[in-house]
């Protein structure tokens, strides 16, 4: 049953009553998408860190490993260390940080931008938004994002390479940095990393190799809502299909195949330049990172990781999406369009 927002205080659509609250009814348009945008970045990386956690582990894991596929590692990881400790509780903290802040300014900043192009580039006849006018929204928002929330992906980054369990000695006996102490002394959740690495490189530090990372935000956010709108809008063109929930998850889907292919690359680069020295394989650049990876394994090596990052994406976008456009249109009455 679809949820009907009115303009006044309250109305009924079957069974189920919608009361705005004061607050809503006070928010500006813009102010309710960012605050829409920010509500499903947090959210959504509370339910999907585990897989977050996983990539990163996957990616940093030498190739003579014994464990031979991405099911054996996970299953040796949660019998050692626990979903929690192994998987949930490194870098949650920091990368709800992250995400709220890049997802609440690429998802809130999106209509604003779309739109805006999609006028000055249009004729006087039309001003539908256009698949460049999409694209480029996606990549200038997700850029902003990316480089406002850098120093906290790093903090997240670091700590989920080299989380293991520490024994009685203050030493690391699993993970990346076994048999040493852990970088950031105190809780795994990404903070004491963040509060480390400032002091260590300085507030400029934080932002090492952010290069990368937002070419990779940048890359993800444009293919990820420039494919989820016009998947979106061409099911409902093209099959009459009603915007909905089931529309949103159909154009989720497709969403996270592109993103995951065009991303991945940067992805492994980010996560094996960052951790080198925390992990004893410094790299001198994030280029000379790339170009050893791959006379190492070959270009295959930069999609090292492919299955865990999509399924990391699949689920987010689905959620993302279903979460963003359902806390949209309860606080401004349409679906994204």
């Amino acid at each position: 049953m679809p949820l009907c927002v009115c303009s006044g205080e309250s109305c009924f659509t079957g069974r189920f009553r919608v009361v705005r609250s004061p607050l809503v009814e006070a928010m500006s348009p813009r102010g309710a998408e960012i605050g829409a945008s920010c509500f499903t970045g947090a959210l959504v990386i509370g339910i999907t860190n585990p897989l977050d956690c996983l990539k990163q582990r996957w990616q940093v894991e030498p190739r003579e490993t014994v464990h031979r596929t991405l099911g054996s590692f996970s299953r040796a990881i949660i019998e050692r260390e626990g979903l929690w400790r192994g998987f949930w509780r490194p870098g949650l903290a920091s990368n709800m940080c992250a995400c709220t802040i890049s997802v609440g300014t690429r998802l809130g900043l999106y209509p604003l931008l779309r739109d805006t192009l999609a006028s000055t580039a249009a004729s006087s006849s039309s001003t539908a938004p256009s698949g460049m006018s999409m694209f480029f929204s996606g990549l200038l928002g997700g850029a902003t994002g990316y480089i406002a929330a850098a120093p906290f992906f790093a903090a997240t980054r670091i700590t989920q390479a080299e989380v293991g369990l520490v024994g009685a000695d203050g030493l690391l006996t699993t993970g990346q940095r076994r048999g040493l102490p852990p970088t950031a002394a105190g809780s795994n959740s990404g903070i004491p990393m963040l509060v480390h690495l400032a002091r260590e490189r300085g507030v400029l530090g934080l932002w090492r190799a952010s290069e990368v990372l937002v070419a990779r935000g940048a890359l993800m956010s444009a293919t990820q809502l420039f494919t989820y709108d016009q998947t979106k809008k061409r099911l409902k063109a093209v099959s009459g299909m009603v915007d909905g929930p089931v529309v949103h998850c159909v154009a989720s889907l497709v969403a996270s195949l592109t993103l995951t292919t065009a991303i991945c690359p940067l992805d492994v680069i980010y996560t094996a330049y960052l951790a080198g020295p925390s992990i004893g394989r410094p790299y001198s650049s994030p280029y000379a990172c790339g170009a050893s990876l791959v006379a190492e394994g070959g270009p295959v090596a930069l999609f090292r990781g492919w299955v865990p990052l999509w399924m990391r994406f699949l689920p987010s976008s689905i959620l993302t999406f279903l979460i963003y456009e359902q806390s949209r249109r309860v606080l401004l009455g349409s679906y994204l369009d």
